[in-house]
C-alpha cells in the first residue's frame, strides 16, 4: 500500500478512529465563522465557558481477505465540554470528548458473509479501549496558550481488533494503541474570531498500515459552538415514542436533548410522534399541541408528552392511600402545607399493573384547616399551574380525576396547607397492545342527560341512611338498548333530604360485589354536593349506599364498553389552563358562554370527541349550578356542579364536543376555570 506525503502522510502513524478525529479538527479550524468578531488574545478565548456540538462519520470500505465482508461505519456523537471543570479554561487544556462513555459503539463493525459461511472466510469485530478516565474515540488534547491552538491526541486509547472464522471462533486479536508520535503536536494560529466551527460533508482518504482494511473514504460532519457567559441551557425530555427537534438543528431528542443558547435567543421546537403514537402536548416552558416556541432568558427546560390510544380496565373501587392511617408508603404522616408527595400506584394493594398508563381516581382531602389548593399531577414532571380542588373552609371533600402513571407508577400531590388525603382508584387507561386476558374498552360519548333522580321517583325514592341500593341506569332514556356496558361516566349530585341533613359520605360500586372501602362524595355540610364517578357495573346495575337519608341525581355523559364503531381511546395531557374568567381583569359572568378548546393554549387536536376537565367555579355569592355541555347542542337537563353556599367548588367533567367548543350556563354570577387533563379520540 502506497505511502502519502505530508498531513495524510502524518496521519497514516495513527489507528483510524484517532485519524478522524484529528482530521476533522484540521478542517473545521480553517471554517472558523465570521460572526461576532472579537479580537485576536488569548483573553478573549478565555471568555468562552465551554463548547457544545455533534459530529457524524460514514465510511465504507471492504475487508481485505479477499473482498468477502462489507465493512461499513456510521457512527454519531454529541457533547457538551464545559470549561468550568478545566483548570485554566480555554487558554489552558481541555478535553474534547463524546457521549460514548462506556468504550461500545465507537467503532462498529456491520459483517455480511457472502454466499454464506464456509472454510477460510472470516469476519472482524472493532472494540475501543479508552484509556482510564477518558473512554472516547474523540479524544484529544486542546491546547490554546499563547495565540496559538495545538492538538493531540490523548495516550494509551487504542482499537482491540478481533477476527473470527467462518464458525465464530476467535482466529486472532490484535490491539492498535495511539500516542503522541514524532510530529506532535500540530500548531495552528488562534482564529481571530469566537464563534461556531463547522465542517459540513468533508470527504477524506485515509489508508492503514495495518492488516484488514484497504483505502477508505470517509465523509465527516462537525459542528462546534462555543458557550460565552451569560448563556443558558435548554433542556428537552420526551416521554413517550416521539422525537423532538429544533429548527436551529442543534437539538434533536432523544440523540441530542440539550444545548446552550445566548440571553433572550427564541428557539422553536417541533414534536414528532413515533409509530402507533400520538403527540399529546407539551409541558414545562409550552403548551398545547402545535410548535413551542421558548424564549432563553433563563434556563428552559421542555418536555414532549406522546401516547398511544389508551383503553380503559375497570376495576373493583379500592383505597390505593389514606394518610389518615399509620406512617407508610400508602398511609400516614399528613401532606404537609408547601410540600409535595408521591404515590406509587401500581405498588399498592389495589392490583393496578405496571403497564397502566393513566388511572382514574376519586381524591379526598380531610384539612387540619382552611386548604387553598391541592394539585395532582404525573410524578416526575412539573407542578403544573392548576388546581384539583379547594376547600377554604376546611370541609372534607372529594374530586374525581383522570391523572396519567408519572415516574415509578406514581402521582404526585401537592397541598397549598397541611391535609390528610384519601386516593380511590376505579380503573385505569393501558394501550390496547401488550394487554393479552384484560378486558378493555373504548368511551362512547352521550348527549348529558338525566338517567337517575331520586326526587322525582327517577330510579326510586331517596337513599335511606346505612342501607344499600340497587340501581338501573339502563332503564332511563338515556343509554340506547342492547348494550353491554362495563362501567358508566356519571356526575353524582347529592341532594339533602330532608333539608338541612348532613351526609358522611356516598357510595358507588359494581352491582353483585361486597361494598368496597372507598367513597364517591361526602356532604358534611347538607349542601348540594356533586362528583364525577366512573363506576363499573356488573349486568349494567349499580349499587349505591349512603351513610345517611339523601336524593341521588345521576347525569351520564358517556359509557365504556368493548371496542367498536364509535369507540373513543383516552389521551392523557398534562394538565393545562383551558379558561380562567379572572385573567385580565375579567368578570365574572352569568347565563351562557362558549369556550373554545382548541383556540385555547392547551390546544388539543381537532379530532377530539370529549374532554377531560377539571371546573372551578369562583362565585359571586350563592351559584345554584354549573352546567357543561357540546357546543351547537341545546342545553340539557343536567348539572356539572353546585355553590349554593357561594364557595369555591371544583369538579371533574367528562364533556362531549363536535366542533372543539363546549358551552357552559351560571345560573348566578361566577368566574370560570376550566383545565383540561385529556381528550377522548378515535
Amino acid at each position: 500500500m502506497r505511502q502519502k506525503s505530508g498531513l495524510m502522510g502524518l496521519l497514516q502513524r495513527f489507528p483510524f478512529h484517532r485519524r478522524l478525529t484529528i482530521t476533522a479538527v484540521l478542517f473545521f479550524l480553517v471554517a472558523v465563522a465570521t460572526i461576532g468578531a472579537r479580537a485576536q488574545t488569548c483573553n478573549d478565548w478565555k471568555a468562552v465557558t465551554g463548547w457544545q456540538g455533534t459530529y457524524t462519520l460514514t465510511s465504507n470500505g471492504q475487508f481485505i481477505h479477499g473482498m468477502i465482508d462489507q465493512y461499513t461505519i456510521n457512527e454519531t456523537s454529541g457533547a457538551t465540554v464545559n470549561m468550568n471543570n478545566q483548570t485554566g479554561g480555554l487558554c489552558n487544556q481541555i478535553r474534547w470528548q463524546g457521549p460514548d462513555l462506556n468504550n461500545t459503539g465507537s467503532v462498529n463493525d456491520n459483517t455480511q458473509v457472502l454466499n454464506g459461511c464456509v472454510q477460510g472466510q472470516w469476519f472482524t469485530s472493532d472494540t475501543l479501549v479508552g484509556n482510564a478516565g477518558f473512554p472516547s474515540n474523540s479524544e484529544i488534547v486542546v491546547d490554546a496558550t499563547d495565540g496559538t491552538f495545538s492538538f493531540q491526541p490523548i495516550p494509551s486509547d487504542s482499537v482491540l481488533h478481533t477476527v473470527y472464522n467462518c464458525e465464530g471462533s476467535q482466529s486472532q486479536q490484535i490491539q492498535w494503541g495511539t500516542g503522541p508520535g514524532n510530529n506532535w503536536p500540530l500548531n495552528f494560529t488562534l482564529p481571530s474570531q469566537v464563534g461556531p466551527l463547522t465542517v459540513n460533508n468533508f470527504p477524506f482518504s485515509a489508508s492503514s498500515l495495518y492488516a484488514g482494511y484497504q483505502d477508505i473514504n470517509w465523509t465527516i460532519t462537525f459542528n462546534l459552538t462555543p458557550v460565552l457567559p451569560g448563556y443558558q441551557p435548554l433542556t428537552v425530555a420526551v416521554t413517550g415514542n416521539g422525537s423532538v427537534a429544533s429548527t436551529d438543528g442543534f437539538i434533536n431528542c432523544p440523540s441530542v436533548c440539550t444545548h446552550t443558547y445566548p440571553p433572550d435567543a427564541q428557539v422553536t421546537l417541533n414534536a414528532t410522534p413515533g409509530q402507533g403514537s400520538t403527540f399529546v402536548g407539551w409541558s414545562g416552558a409550552c403548551s398545547g399541541t402545535g410548535s413551542c416556541t421558548v424564549t432563553m432568558s433563563q434556563a428552559q427546560t421542555v418536555n414532549a408528552i406522546f401516547s398511544p390510544p389508551l383503553q380503559f380496565v375497570a376495576v373493583e373501587p379500592c383505597r390505593v392511600a389514606d394518610t389518615r392511617n399509620p406512617n407508610g408508603t400508602f398511609g400516614g404522616p399528613p401532606l404537609q402545607g408547601r410540600t409535595q408527595r408521591s404515590f406509587p400506584i401500581a405498588q399498592s394493594a389495589c392490583n393496578i399493573p405496571a403497564s397502566a398508563q393513566a388511572y382514574s381516581l376519586n381524591i379526598t382531602v380531610v384539612p387540619s384547616g382552611s386548604l387553598g389548593y391541592l394539585t395532582a399531577w404525573p410524578t416526575g414532571e412539573n407542578q403544573p399551574l392548576v388546581s384539583t380542588m379547594n376547600s377554604p373552609d376546611g370541609r372534607i371533600k372529594a374530586n374525581a380525576a383522570i391523572i396519567p402513571a408519572g415516574t415509578n407508577s406514581g402521582v404526585s400531590f401537592y397541598a397549598t396547607d397541611t391535609t390528610n388525603l384519601v386516593v380511590d382508584v376505579n380503573g385505569y387507561f393501558t394501550p390496547a397492545t401488550g394487554s393479552p386476558g384484560v378486558l378493555l374498552d373504548q368511551f362512547y360519548a352521550l348527549p348529558p342527560c338525566r338517567a337517575i333522580d331520586t326526587r322525582i321517583g327517577l330510579g326510586g325514592s331517596y337513599l335511606q341512611g346505612g342501607v344499600a341500593r340497587m340501581l338501573s341506569p339502563q332503564s332511563s332514556n338515556c343509554i340506547p338498548g342492547g348494550l353491554t356496558i362495563h362501567a358508566y361516566s356519571f356526575n353524582a349530585t347529592v341532594i339533602p333530604h330532608p333539608a338541612g341533613q348532613s351526609l358522611a359520605y356516598l357510595t358507588l360500586w359494581p352491582y353483585s360485589s361486597p361494598q368496597p372501602l372507598v367513597s364517591t362524595l361526602n356532604n358534611l355540610t347538607a349542601t348540594l354536593v356533586a362528583n364525577a364517578a366512573i363506576v363499573p357495573t356488573v349486568n349494567d346495575d349499580i349499587m349505591a349506599y349512603a351513610s345517611n337519608d339523601t336524593d341521588l341525581v345521576l347525569d351520564i355523559n358517556g359509557y365504556f364498553a368493548a371496542p367498536g364503531p364509535g369507540g373513543l381511546s383516552l389521551y392523557p395531557t398534562m394538565p393545562c389552563r383551558v379558561l380562567d374568567t379572572r385573567d385580565h381583569n375579567g368578570q365574572p359572568f352569568t347565563g351562557e358562554k362558549t369556550v373554545s378548546v382548541i383556540g385555547s393554549p392547551c390546544a388539543p387536536p381537532v379530532g377530539a370527541q370529549a374532554y377531560v376537565f377539571n371546573a372551578t367555579v369562583v362565585p359571586s355569592g350563592s351559584l345554584g349550578y354549573l352546567t357543561l355541555w357540546p357546543d351547537g347542542q341545546l342545553k340539557p337537563l343536567v348539572s356539572t356542579l353546585n355553590a349554593t353556599d357561594g364557595f369555591i367548588t371544583s369538579n371533574m367533567a367528562v364533556v362531549p364536543t363536535t366542533n372543539g367548543s363546549i358551552d357552559a350556563y351560571a345560573s348566578g354570577l361566577t368566574q370560570l376555570v376550566l383545565d383540561i387533563s385529556g381528550y377522548f379520540a378515535p
